[in-house]
């Protein structure tokens, strides 16, 4: 993956890093603002094996891009059952709604790929 801070610049004392996650992903996501933050992480889930915190920005996630008619119509059956299709993006998170976020994330269907989130822990200021 290139260099996160050329796509997504950070304030000193914060820090990017990658997630892969497997759904369902063990966490909730809540508006705050103009960000989607991590608001809570189920105690066995998976994002509980990560070192993911409460109050983490979702910088970014993986989707899977809308296909054309053609595209669908083209795309096998088992690929379609699979939730494959489309090609995979990573959507920059910055600026787009809650709304926009989710539907990201929701839109690998495909139940053994995984999530890959880009996510800023901020530092805590004492």
């Amino acid at each position: 993956m290139p260099e996160l801070t050329q796509a997504w610049p950070v304030e000193e004392g914060s820090q990017l890093y990658t997630v892969s996650l497997s759904k369902p992903l063990g966490l909730v996501l809540a508006e705050q603002g103009k960000k989607v933050i991590v608001e809570k992480i189920a105690d066995k889930g998976a994002a509980a094996k990560t070192d993911i915190q409460v109050g983490d920005v979702v910088r970014g996630t993986t989707a899977r891009a809308k296909n054309t008619t053609q595209q669908t119509a083209m795309a096998s059956e088992a690929r379609m059952k699979q939730g494959l299709l489309g090609g995979l993006v990573l959507l920059n998170a910055d600026g787009e709604s809650f709304d926009t976020v989710m539907a990201a994330i929701d839109s690998s269907r495909c139940s053994q790929c995984d999530i890959t989130l880009v996510l800023e822990h901020v530092g805590k200021q004492e």
